[in-house]
């Protein structure tokens, strides 16, 4: 009896950590995102890795760099996260911050900064330093980054807003005054999108595509 008790507490010990273990990995991976970042060129196309010097880091970690191809993919706990970009020996970087889904893909790309090229060559460092510090707090260094798309679908994660009903009772003075608010509010939103664009937080189909949506109203 002692003997059996003794062979179930030693496969015990074996196969019940096994078991916590990858039960633990599997929650993990179901509360994560992926991220799909792509080193391009200045024309838009996938740079090569063997002069891909740039290093990318997320939150805390260590950085990383691309290898053998262009392109890097890694998970990311759900919940929000940031990714930096910079070059080594240069001063300044690149980031930007996203919530991440579990379970969706964001996808970014890190593209060359002109700014930053040539306030290198007129002015070295103390230039490249000054040219990251008016650029702002996201924006600097050799590298910028940018995300370009991504599977989450905001529409269907956050309930619909109740429609409004304007009473017949109403006079016509309160309707014009809802329809002008309602283009308030488009001018703005407008105004910020083009802002994102212009600062190269989002690229130029994204940009029309958001624009087209707020024109239409969808």
């Amino acid at each position: 009896m002692k003997k059996l008790l003794a062979l179930l507490l030693f496969f015990s010990s074996i196969i019940f950590p096994e078991y916590i273990l990858a039960a633990s990995e599997e929650s993990a991976q179901n509360q994560s995102a992926t991220v799909v970042i792509t080193r391009i060129t200045k024309s838009g196309k996938e740079k090569n890795y063997l002069t891909s010097d740039a290093k990318v880091r997320l939150n805390n970690n260590p950085k990383m760099k691309f290898k053998r191809k262009p392109t890097m993919t890694f998970k990311v706990p759900a919940g929000m996260n940031t990714i930096y970009v910079n070059q080594n020996l240069t001063v300044g970087e690149s980031s930007v911050t996203f919530d991440a889904k579990p379970n969706e893909t964001y996808t970014f790309n890190v593209y060359y900064r002109q700014e930053s090229y040539w306030a290198g060559l007129y002015g070295g460092y103390l230039g490249q330093a000054i040219e990251s510090s008016v650029s702002g707090e996201t924006i600097g260094g050799t590298f910028g980054i940018k995300m370009t798309s991504t599977t989450f679908n905001p529409s269907l994660d956050s309930p619909k807003e109740p429609v409004m009903e304007i009473s017949e009772t109403k006079k016509p003075v309160e309707i014009k005054k809802v329809k002008n608010k309602e283009a308030k509010n488009i001018e703005e939103e407008l105004s910020k999108l083009k802002s994102l664009y212009e600062k190269g937080l989002i690229d130029e189909d994204v940009y029309k595509e958001m624009q087209k949506e707020l024109l239409l109203g969808k």
